[in-house]
């Protein structure tokens, strides 16, 4: 862990100093959300030095620090997030034109149905809290440990269910899609909060936890895999689309509430 520079030495220190100095310890979202990052001799000419001083002491007093390793992961899935939003753009636009540049919208939209984003459509219990842990925001890389059942309690996957994992071929050595995916069962999972990478009861309930908390939640079939259920892991050769990295041949029915146990192992 880096060590902490004292007041006098951070007052001694010029603008560029100070932009290296921020930029070794903080996340990149902060860094990014302060206007701190990128070459620090650009960033410096319009930088405040108090406000860099000011971030400089809330990585540290707030527990942020960060690893230049971690900053690295942030930037890969930022980098997925944003080539997979542009491939989704241009093939809505595509389909949206249609073989004649039709280009109408889909009926459930013309017709004025949408989802009320208001209502909620999971349930949560935090178990274990832990009030000094970092809270979980969108944008954030996290590390998950989870068992998921369906309503008659079988487990159709989990990273730390010792049966599921003894039963289901932990060492297989397999990866599942490249995103969000652990090297092998039992390993945590790791994705990006609020970037479609898993369903949506998870991105939504994972912000109402903190850094090593658990939490048991229920996900209805509309955040959770819907009316199509996943009914295993792959779908004609390819990856299943609302869960890619599901490990499990046992499935989820369509319209299934989920039930899950949830750990937030850590935070980047």
């Amino acid at each position: 862990m880096a060590a902490r520079l004292d007041a006098a030495a951070l007052d001694g220190m010029s603008k560029k100093e100070l932009v290296v100095a921020v930029q070794s310890v903080a996340p990149l979202e902060l860094l990014q959300a302060n206007t701190l990052s990128g070459k620090p001799e650009n960033v410096a000419k319009k930088a405040v030095k108090e406000k860099i001083i000011d971030l400089y002491n809330k990585v540290f007093d707030e527990g942020l620090i960060t690893s230049e390793a971690d900053r690295e992961v942030v930037r890969l899935a930022k980098d997925l997030e944003l080539k997979t939003k542009m491939e989704d753009e241009k093939k809505a636009k595509a389909e949206a034109e249609g073989p004649g540049g039709d280009s109408r919208l889909p009926i459930e939209v013309e017709a004025g149905v949408f989802e009320d984003a208001s209502v909620k459509k999971f349930t949560i219990n935090v178990t274990k809290k832990n009030k000094e842990g970092r809270c979980a925001y969108k944008g954030q890389v996290v590390r998950l440990n989870y068992t998921g059942k369906l309503e008659d309690g079988t487990v159709f996957d989990s990273t730390m269910d010792a049966e599921f994992l003894r039963n289901k071929n932990m060492n297989d050595g397999k990866t599942y899609g490249g995103k969000g995916v652990p090297s092998q069962r039992g390993s945590a999972l790791q994705f990006k909060i609020g970037s479609n990478q898993v369903i949506r009861g998870w991105d939504e309930c994972i912000k109402e936890m903190k850094q090593g908390e658990c939490a048991s939640v229920t996900v209805e079939p509309e955040w959770g895999y819907g009316t199509k259920g996943s009914m295993n892991q792959t779908t004609g050769g390819k990856l299943n689309p609302v869960w890619p990295y599901l490990h499990s041949s046992i499935g989820v029915p369509p319209n299934a509430r989920l039930f899950f146990e949830l750990e937030i192992v850590s935070l980047v």
